[in-house]
């Protein structure tokens, strides 16, 4: 029967402000609270809640007795848990002894605070936070996911990020992150038509005095010319293009036994170059010779000095760019016996001569440098242009209409597409071949030394893209920015007003014209 609580006590199941009195209280609810209290600690009790009649008068027995179960089942797997910690606990408090620490890891310089900690079931993060050894050995085996998950369910089962805009974002785990290199990138191989980390090189840099030099070093990795950071461990040689990480070795001068000059590696490296363009870099297979050093035999790789002057002129007259070195590294040229034989000579020996001017003139002055032999020849060859009515589309190196006049220029298939589509420019490192065949000893140079005027160069004659001509964008038409009126008369029948707003900024206004004839007298 219920009864009516009018005790001066607190309620038992509600504080004294919330008890008001004369409420009627259960009986049974108040037994079962006193056999809970009273109940040792090591017996599990299952407070069964009485089941309200329905309207109708029937009760569910059946349903009362398995939700009775389930919870019993509950509360001995919380208990399985708990014993598992305490003898976690226990485990630890009763520790190793030292004896057998010793026979498990073996000899050890560690201290008796890093034996501690091996001994120890937790370890501590940075911040101070304790984290159980078994947490992280799942994180190591199953990975977890660094990204916070979405609520949505359909999101959650393709893996997506929790935040988005839409498109497919792969959460990963910090154990793929970490193993990336691994599993993204391909392993070395075996075979020789592969670089491989460790292979010789030479490479042409050059530092913030202009000065250009060659150095011997070792591959690291390689990658994709569009990629920031080369992590790939081999590189097929086929693919002429691609960067590398390379490190520069330091060399030793030496003589052979037939009394030839060589070089060899000692061995330490002297600087770490990354994203090294493969324009700088000619891969090299050196011979090995063993010695001894300090009781102990040590190989090194050895180059014949008349064989490394041969790579090296041949790297200076083909290469179009050298590997430009930060302000940081200060990496000095190659010595042997007091000369420096691998420094790049950036002085013209000889100047062209002009075979339009009655008579000819020599175009230039006396140890220019050779970028900028270039901006002599095209402000020359600009002055004939202007003074005189040339047809056809003439060089703009010689301005002689039977020369080849399509461009080269270096740039990537999106590039050509930016350009066509949004009138993007031409990057000013990618790299001209000027095409001409009456001065072939100009080397091709970087498109920033011709679309700018300068102090004494008032020439804007540069390359440009041709959109009429320029169906595909992987074949580009390239041609002087001093010839689209003509080309588009003779090709493609006039050159409109909305042709003409395309080249707008290319077109030659009266200020240049008359500044180039100035600067750049001809005969």
């Amino acid at each position: 029967m219920p009864s009516v609580y009018k005790g001066a006590g607190c309620h038992p199941s509600k504080s004294c402000a919330e008890a008001p009195a004369d409420m009627i209280v259960d009986d049974v609810d108040v037994d079962m609270e006193t056999e809970e209290a009273d109940a040792p600690d090591d017996v599990n009790i299952v407070k069964v809640t009485e089941i309200e009649d329905d309207d109708d008068g029937d009760g569910d027995d059946d349903g009362n007795d398995d939700d009775a179960h389930y919870r019993m089942l509950i509360r001995e797997k919380e208990q399985e848990e708990e014993k598992l910690i305490d003898d976690t606990v226990a485990l630890e408090e009763a520790a190793i002894p030292e004896d057998a620490l010793g026979e498990m890891i073996g000899p050890t310089h560690a201290t008796e605070e890093q034996l501690k900690q091996m001994r120890s079931m937790y370890v501590a993060d940075e911040k101070g936070v304790l984290h159980h050894k078994r947490t992280l050995l799942n994180l190591i085996n199953k990975g977890k996911g660094l990204g916070k998950k979405s609520h949505d369910r359909e999101k959650r089962a393709r893996g997506d990020a929790r935040h988005g805009n839409g498109t497919r974002q792969k959460s990963d785990s910090c154990v793929k992150r970490a193993f990336r290199f691994a599993h993204d990138h391909s392993d070395i191989d075996s075979g020789t038509n592969h670089h491989a980390p460790g292979d010789f090189c030479c490479v042409l840099v050059e530092g913030s005095t202009k000065s250009a030099h060659m150095v011997i070093a070792k591959f690291v990795r390689f990658g994709n010319i569009n990629n920031n950071v080369p992590l790939e461990l081999s590189w097929p040689i086929e693919q002429l293009s691609f960067k590398a990480t390379v490190e520069v070795i330091s060399i030793d001068a030496y003589s052979n036994i037939d009394q030839e000059a060589c070089i060899r590696s000692t061995g330490r490296i002297l600087v770490t170059l990354r994203s090294v363009h493969s324009d700088c870099i000619t891969p090299i297979t050196p011979s090995l010779e063993e010695a001894e050093v300090d009781g102990k035999s040590i190989t090194h790789a050895v180059m014949k000095l008349s064989e490394l002057k041969t790579l090296f002129c041949e790297m200076a007259c083909n290469v179009t760019r050298f590997h430009k070195l930060t302000k940081k590294i200060n990496l000095p040229p190659i010595e042997v016996e007091g000369d420096a034989p691998f420094v790049v000579t950036n002085r013209v020996s000889e100047l062209p001569v002009c075979s339009i001017c009655q008579p000819s003139m020599r175009i230039g002055r006396q140890n220019c440098e050779k970028h900028e032999l270039q901006r002599y020849l095209r402000n020359h060859a600009a002055s004939h242009f202007w003074s005189s009515s040339i047809e056809g589309e003439p060089c703009g190196l010689c301005c002689k209409a039977g020369c080849s006049t399509r461009l080269s220029v270096h740039i990537t298939k999106g590039d050509v597409k930016k350009i066509l589509e949004n009138g993007a420019r031409i990057s000013p490192s990618s790299i001209v071949s000027h095409g001409c065949q009456t001065f072939l000893d100009v080397k091709p140079f970087e498109f920033k030394w011709c679309n700018k005027a300068i102090s004494g160069f008032p020439c804007l004659n540069m390359p440009v893209i041709c959109h009429a001509c320029t169906a595909d964008y992987s074949i580009p038409t390239f041609l002087w920015s001093y010839n689209i009126e003509n080309h588009y008369n003779m090709q493609h029948g006039s050159f409109t007003g909305e042709e003409r707003k395309k080249y707008e900024s290319y077109i030659t206004d009266a200020a240049e014209k008359e500044q180039v004839r100035k600067n750049f007298p001809i005969n």
